[in-house]
């Protein structure tokens, strides 16, 4: 189960990894998004300043032909109109250029700070991923110690049944060996007790002979004796 466990948590590191580079590509393309638009808003804006320039011009020059003040009068106005449109125009220009620079700068903030998150969030994922490879080691070496304890306490106690065995092996050949002295010795016993039991009958069926003897001689002698 550790094993199995120590995989799926390489799994897991494996596609956070993945997820981490798919995140910072996005985030790529949402700032490569954001640059066009900018040069696009940019662009948009350099031709309307440019546009509003020429028309400052042709209406300069329109009023400057149809008007009926004097000339000099229409001159200066026209170089004022004329000066106004330009320093417009450079204004415009300058505030275009100061947009693209802050654009252009936010960019590179951007990008900067993205290749800076994609790069930790690579390390993060190497660490996350060589965090998980060193749990599961060490998980498999605590299966494998876990293992080799289990097997050592079968074998142990394995090794106490077979001793529990012999030595109930060992308690029932004593008794067999003392149940068997004993039926020896009763059998010894029992063997004195027939024989002196033998004895006190041959002695007394010797005794009762001897006496059915002497009675018998006694009366044939009885018989005998002459009147």
């Amino acid at each position: 189960m550790s094993i199995k466990r120590a995989e799926r948590q390489k799994e897991r590191a494996r596609k956070e990894q993945k997820h981490g580079k798919q995140r910072a590509e996005n985030q790529q393309k949402g700032r490569n998004r954001g640059r066009e638009r900018s040069r696009k808003r940019a662009s948009n804006e350099h031709k309307t300043s440019r546009e509003a320039e020429r028309e400052g011009e042709k209406g300069a020059e329109t009023w400057q032909a149809t008007s009926r003040k004097p000339a000099e009068r229409q001159k200066q106005r026209a170089r004022n109109e004329q000066k106004q449109g330009k320093q417009r125009a450079e204004n415009e220009q300058k505030g275009r250029n100061r947009g693209r620079e802050m654009s252009r700068n936010r960019a590179s903030n951007e990008q900067k700070t993205s290749r800076k998150a994609e790069t930790e969030g690579e390390k993060g994922a190497e660490r996350g991923q060589a965090m998980s490879i060193k749990r599961a080691e060490r998980q498999k070496e605590r299966a494998r110690k876990e293992q080799k304890q289990g097997k050592q306490r079968s074998e142990n106690e394995q090794k106490g049944r077979n001793r529990g065995r012999e030595r109930c092996r060992n308690r029932a050949s004593i008794e067999q060996k003392r149940g068997t002295e004993r039926q020896r010795s009763r059998n010894k016993q029992k063997d004195t007790d027939t024989i002196q039991e033998t004895s006190r009958k041959a002695e007394t069926n010797g005794t009762k002979q001897t006496e059915n003897r002497q009675r018998g001689t006694k009366r044939n002698a009885a018989i005998r004796k002459p009147e």
